[in-house]
């Protein structure tokens, strides 16, 4: 006979950490994006789109990842435009970087082009105070 287990839903402040450290995941399929969306629940996901045809943008990604330590309770995610197509053209992605803030798998906002202030900002909106 086994023993039965209740899942317990955690509030967004109360989520553990990831243990390896790593505060931006990859992700490299549309399962894999469908599943962090709907893991995340209420919390706050932020996805940077990015594309290898694209212009590179130095510092970028450094900066992102400064913004996922900040704002340690949300999910920050990378997404390769060219491994979730119709995730990418459902969104209309035509360049990189985007950036999309979701909750509860709604979509918040789009941001279209490397404008980190407007990012931090709309992250700030919808996550309220950083740390």
């Amino acid at each position: 006979m086994t023993k039965k287990t209740k899942k317990v839903k955690l509030q967004s402040e109360e989520r553990p950490e990831r243990s390896d450290g790593i505060r931006v995941r990859e992700v490299l399929n549309e399962e894999q994006f469908a599943k962090e969306l709907w893991d995340a629940e209420d919390q706050l996901v932020v996805v940077q789109f990015t594309a290898k045809w694209s212009v590179p943008y130095p510092n970028l990604a450094a900066r992102f990842r400064v913004l996922s330590e900040m704002y340690s309770h949300a999910l920050f995610l990378k997404v390769d435009a060219d491994k979730c197509k119709e995730t990418a053209n459902n969104l209309e992605i035509y360049f990189t970087p985007t950036f999309v803030l979701y909750r509860d798998q709604e979509l918040l906002e789009i941001i279209r082009g490397p404008d980190m202030k407007s990012l931090e900002l709309y992250i700030a909106v919808h996550y309220g105070a950083p740390y």
